[in-house]
């Protein structure tokens, strides 16, 4: 098993740009390397968490007392069509991908084989197992509308694949939230499509992103949106659009994204997340919910 790094500052790892560093960091190579790093941290008594690319992290000042993995290399393949030893038998065509690919890696090996019906993962920054993790969406489309299944290694060191319905995913939501286990890889269901209508697809989406969200560093929309609205309209309804506290601000192209202007620290985005649901509970009555996660915060009142 490799060696966990100390002190492994995490800001650079995550899109926020934001926090202090991991006690501990480390990339396991394979299910029995990361099985490894799980019970040295447990043994230890260090809380560890698995990362991802970092794109809905907002990582505390202080850093996270505990261990960060990362999965990086192997975990990065994605192959259309491919079988593992313990792949179910997929009905049709689908992409299999190690929970380290980034969304838009398995779009575009689907596209190369002229497979379609997942252009709206290109527009999701973050990695397969994020993505399965948050139920993450995009363009009024969301992963677990196009997910077959996914591999999980589970609670009690058993790996398993689980189905949508299995993992209870719904919006914004899946039960692997709740500590039910790591995303190993999991397998997305495309069509038949001309490489080239794909490809205009994705320009459009990338177009679109261009137009209408900011440039600078962010972790794409902070909270759900709330049954039958939006929550980048309530919080431009209650005037916070472009508000400032530090180096964070809502974003003044999209009320739903905080920016870091380029001094923002965890706390002033954190300020930053609560002015904003305080301001829409007090006239609206509506709880927003975020949609990252905190790491050595609590997001949450």
């Amino acid at each position: 098993m490799a060696v966990a790094i100390a002190q492994r500052p995490l800001a650079p790892l995550t899109t926020w740009r934001v926090g202090g560093p991991a006690l501990r960091y480390a990339e396991p190579a394979s299910v029995e390397d990361l099985l490894g790093h799980i019970d040295a941290a447990e043994h230890s008594g260090l809380p560890w968490f698995v990362m991802g690319r970092g794109s809905n992290l907002l990582v505390a000042d202080a850093g996270f007392a505990g261990l960060a993995l990362r999965m990086c290399g192997s975990w990065h393949a994605v192959e259309v069509g491919g079988r593992g030893s313990d792949t179910p038998s997929f009905d049709g065509d689908y992409v299999l991908a190690q929970s380290g690919a980034s969304s838009s890696a398995v779009v575009s090996a689907a596209m190369a084989a002229g497979l379609g019906g997942i252009a709206f993962l290109s527009s999701i920054p973050g990695s397969v197992g994020g993505a399965v993790f948050m139920n993450a969406g995009a363009h009024g489309a969301q992963t677990s509308e196009v997910l077959l299944g996914a591999r999980i290694l589970q609670k009690d060191g058993t790996i398993a694949w689980k189905t949508p319905a299995e993992l209870g995913m719904r919006y914004r939501h899946c039960a692997l939230q709740g500590g039910g286990g790591i995303v190993l890889e999991a397998a997305f269901r495309v069509r038949p499509q001309p490489a080239a209508d794909i490809r205009q697809e994705i320009l459009e989406l990338a177009r679109w992103r261009r137009e209408r969200q900011p440039r600078e560093p962010s972790a794409g929309s902070v909270f759900r949106n709330p049954p039958g609205d939006s929550a980048g309209r309530l919080i431009e309804a209650v005037g916070l659009k472009g508000v400032a506290i530090g180096g964070a601000q809502v974003s003044p192209i999209h009320a739903n994204f905080i920016i870091n202007t380029g001094s923002a620290t965890a706390r002033d985005i954190l300020a930053l997340i609560h002015e904003v649901q305080d301001r829409v509970a007090a006239t609206y009555q509506i709880e927003l919910i975020p949609e990252v996660r905190g790491v050595g915060l609590v997001l949450a009142r």
